[in-house]
Parts: C-alpha cells; sequence; structure tokens
C-alpha cells in the first residue's frame, strides 16, 4: 500500500515536469517565432522607408 501510494506520487510529479517542460519549450518556441517575425518586418518597413 505504502509502495504504491508512491509511486503515485512519483507518477505525479513525472507528469507534472513533463508539462512544465512542454509549456517551457513552447513558450521559448513562441518567443522565437515572434523575434523572428517581428525582425522580418522590421528589415521589410525599413527596407520600404529607405527604398
Amino acid at each position: 500500500m505504502g509502495a504504491n501510494k508512491e509511486f503515485d506520487r512519483r507518477r505525479v510529479t513525472e507528469g507534472g515536469d513533463l508539462i512544465s517542460r512542454l509549456t517551457t519549450q513552447r513558450y521559448e518556441f513562441g518567443w522565437t517565432a515572434l523575434h523572428f517575425i517581428a525582425g522580418n518586418n522590421a528589415v521589410r518597413i525599413l527596407d520600404w522607408i529607405l527604398g
């Protein structure tokens, strides 16, 4: 019974770690995409202003 409880706790912790890792990766990917898009637009706008 005690071992079962320990296993459940470990499974919950691993699940939480996985979720936090996934959300962190998605967050970082979102930021990278945002910077990439913003960078492209900035270049395009500068091109348009200077051109």
